[in-house]
């Protein structure tokens, strides 16, 4: 999936810079991984990217339903700047994606309230529920219903590929990238202009009770990156030794810096 998307966007990267807008579809690929990575790959070229994405199995139920129906279908948008970061969002049209549920469960630890249903349709704030033919919610009720659905059909029907809960289903994803030049329709430096002051406005205006500082999309990711790089990235014990354990059968050794047991 990842070398697939990576060369899918590359090539939309090229063509947006010829003629100043592209679009680009695959389906029938594995795994993608983190779809910010890709329109990320847009913005260092200095363009606007979206991508629409779908796949990974029905985990979520339609507003109002209780059976898996969409997939958890993220949706990801990069914007450039001239102050050196993107403006950046990577989110899933459900309440969670399905691997934070993997990590709670493998904590012991319970999950918000909003997030999933078992399979009895009843709201649950156990992760084990899911794993028992419970299914995902939708990310603000009928809207992230919606927004999964256009998903499936973009980043699925659209590019030629499946949707998760058709029979003939293959389990991966499907991509649809769109890729623009900031100066179609103004001058590159007054786009720029209005994005700084747009960033201003927002990180500069009054806080909320609890909250420290304000931050634009892709912020928080950006700061979490910094703190991993120099503390190390924190894995539950679970997910550590089934990754040893297939290292193990490859003959390749594997060492934590430190794990809290």
């Amino acid at each position: 999936g990842q070398i697939a998307g990576t060369f899918a966007m590359g090539v939309a990267i090229k063509k947006a810079k010829q003629s100043g807008l592209s679009m680009v579809g695959c389906y029938n690929m594995y795994h993608v991984g983190r779809l910010a990575d890709y329109v990320a790959m847009a913005s260092r070229e200095g363009l606007v990217a979206v991508a629409f994405c779908n796949g990974g199995g029905p985990n979520v139920a339609p507003y109002g339903g209780r059976e898996r129906v969409i997939g958890t279908n993220p949706i990801a948008c990069s914007v450039p700047s001239s102050f050196g970061r993107s403006i950046q969002i990577d989110f899933a049209s459900a309440a969670s994606a399905e691997g934070k549920l993997k990590v709670a469960r493998n904590k012991g630890e319970r999950v918000r309230e909003g997030i999933l249903v078992d399979k009895h349709g009843n709201p649950s704030t156990d992760p084990n529920d899911f794993y028992d033919g419970g299914s995902i919610l939708p990310i603000g009720e009928h809207k992230g219903s919606a927004l999964g659905l256009m998903m499936e059909v973009l980043g699925g029907i659209f590019t030629g590929g499946r949707c998760s809960v058709f029979e003939d289903y293959v389990e991966g994803n499907g991509i649809l990238f769109f890729v623009m030049r900031p100066d179609l329709f103004r001058e590159r430096a007054d786009f720029d202009k209005d994005i700084e002051l747009l960033y201003t406005a927002v990180t500069g205006s009054k806080k909320a009770a609890g909250f420290e500082k304000l931050l634009f999309p892709g912020e928080p990711e950006v700061e979490h990156r910094g703190k991993s790089l120099q503390e190390g990235i924190n894995l539950d014990d679970k997910t550590w030794d089934t990754v040893s354990g297939i290292g193990d059968s490859l003959n390749v050794s594997f060492k934590a810096a430190s794990i809290n047991r």
